[in-house]
């Protein structure tokens, strides 16, 4: 892979949100998928990541996978997975020896700031779950700031949740209606979502994950709103599940 690597480098997760604004078919860019985006999304993918057991992968995807004409980085390598590399975790844990690794993401972003790359652009990775926004977000937050503090490029879509917040704590007080931009993309996000989950029954595990994931943060998005304002302030776009919905 590094004797055509390019200079720039896409990762790209399951966020409807962002995931189609990748430059999956750009020839200026290695296409990094996380797990089998590719199943549902179709791109010129350089290399697929499925760091998880074999136990924990669909066997529908691990039929997939053997299909796979692009290396796919594993926890280790296997015979029936003709395309399978050992992910060099020794060599990543070397480099970055905090020992934090919460997420896929994570991994992905240390191996590719080790490749070399110039940019590194991530596209379809939101995290907004209970147990992605608890750790998981922070965990790829913070690998994207070493990619900053070492001069590599470092583009996220404006529609992406990370590396973002409602103001300038200390600077600037909470603004009325501060949340709703929050609250109005993960409501957006989570109507896109819906919309894959009637398109795309074959992956309907990844979507209502994803829909569990977002109204769970709506919620705490919500609660944090009325901790600062006393009331949910604004009219985000109702959702099936919100008070203010009809009947």
């Amino acid at each position: 892979m590094e004797s055509s690597r390019k200079s720039k480098l896409a990762i790209v997760g399951f966020a409807s949100t962002t995931r189609k604004d990748a430059p999956l078919s750009d020839p200026e860019w290695d296409v990094w998928e996380c797990n089998q985006l590719g199943m549902i999304l179709p791109g010129n993918y350089t290399a697929r990541f499925e760091l998880h057991h074999l136990t924990e992968i669909a066997p529908e995807n691990l039929d997939w996978l053997k299909k796979s004409t692009i290396p796919v980085y594993m926890i280790e390598k296997h015979a029936d997975i003709p395309m399978s590399v050992r992910f060099p975790i020794e060599t990543i844990e070397a480099e970055f020896p905090r020992g934090y690794w919460c997420s896929s993401i994570a991994y992905m972003l240390a191996f590719g700031m080790i490749q070399g790359y110039e940019t590194i652009g991530v596209w379809g990775v939101d995290m907004a779950m209970d147990s992605e926004y608890q750790y998981q977000r922070p965990n790829a937050e913070y690998f994207m700031g070493i990619a900053e503090g070492r001069g590599i490029e470092l583009i996220v879509p404006e529609a992406s949740l990370l590396l973002k917040s409602p103001w300038r704590y200390g600077y600037e007080q909470p603004p009325v209606g501060a949340y709703d931009t929050i609250l109005g993309a993960l409501t957006k996000q989570r109507q896109v979502t819906l919309k894959d989950l009637a398109d795309h029954r074959a992956t309907a595990r990844f979507c209502e994950g994803a829909d569990h994931a977002l109204k769970w943060a709506i919620s705490q998005v919500e609660s944090a709103q009325r901790e600062v304002y006393g009331c949910t302030v604004g009219n985000p776009v109702a959702t099936p599940d919100r008070k203010d919905a009809k009947e």
